[in-house]
């Protein structure tokens, strides 16, 4: 008797933590941030010929131009630290543009706001933290390629470029 009640109170520990798993996988697939040692990395891509084209600022724009294109991303961060964000590794799908090139031509700008404070559980036995869930919002504009043979690398081409997610 000791031994069916024994497996039975075991088959209940292995279910419970099977679905909670199960459920944590399926969640809102949340980014939580909360050791130096952690960041997370997204891969981008600025496709030209879309719904909107991006163009330089201050040009005169056509039908479907826009001056600016925004990304926007939520994290969560353990209360106590700072996130920090970054644009890197930039690539043009015409690979003689040189990464400086790329770098003056394209702006990155962050701006984060605070949405919520709320206490952060991970798992189901971790202790819970203090945390904040933060808005990322990223702007991409564009000044004029500074020659014309540039602009002819550019235009219609993809930009490819990380976005690094870290907290201090």
């Amino acid at each position: 008797m000791k031994r069916i009640l024994m497996y039975l109170v075991l088959m209940f520990f292995i279910s419970l933590t099977t679905t909670y798993s199960y459920t944590q996988v399926t969640a809102d697939n949340e980014v939580y941030l909360e050791d130096i040692s952690e960041f997370y990395l997204i891969n981008e891509q600025l496709v030209s010929g879309r719904t909107s084209k991006l163009v330089p600022t201050g040009v005169i724009r056509a039908v479907g131009d826009v001056y600016e294109i925004v990304y926007q991303y939520e994290l969560i961060i353990k209360d106590g630290t700072k996130l920090q964000s970054k644009v890197d590794d930039l690539m043009f799908s015409d690979s003689t543009v040189s990464n400086q090139q790329l770098r003056d031509t394209f702006n990155f700008r962050f701006d984060q706001t605070v949405v919520e404070s709320f206490t952060y559980t991970g798992d189901l036995f971790e202790k819970p933290v203090e945390a904040q869930r933060v808005l990322v919002t990223l702007h991409v504009t564009m000044n004029a390629p500074q020659t014309y043979e540039l602009y002819r690398q550019i235009a219609g081409g993809n930009l490819n470029f990380e976005v690094y997610f870290y907290v201090i």
